[in-house]
């Protein structure tokens, strides 16, 4: 992960998540906003239709300290990198970590 004047760019497994995941109220501003999120993020992974995740090897990406703030908390928000024994391409690591968390 690097920080830079405008933003944050992100490689490898890892992602994001604010307090909100963890079930806090959210202020009134927030709870009308629909771009405010209340997940965790895994770079790489997207969600598709009918519950099911669609992993990738394109972890790479780049986030706008506005984007962060506009769709998380607007003081708090957390990114977290992952490794372990899991081997392979970063498609195949993904879906053994989030086996191993349970999900």
């Amino acid at each position: 992960m690097r920080l830079d004047l405008t933003g944050l760019s992100h490689w490898g497994n890892g992602g994001s998540f604010c307090e909100y995941m963890y079930g806090i109220d959210q202020p009134l501003a927030d709870l009308i906003k629909p771009e405010v999120r209340n997940r965790l993020v895994l770079f790489g992974a997207s969600y598709q239709g009918g519950g099911d995740l669609s992993f990738s090897d394109d972890t790479m990406g780049r986030i706008p300290y506005d984007t962060i703030f506009e769709e998380g908390h607007a003081i708090s928000n957390c990114f977290f990198f992952v490794t372990g024994s899991i081997y392979g391409a970063l498609e195949t690591q993904q879906q053994g970590l989030l086996s191993l968390l349970g999900r």
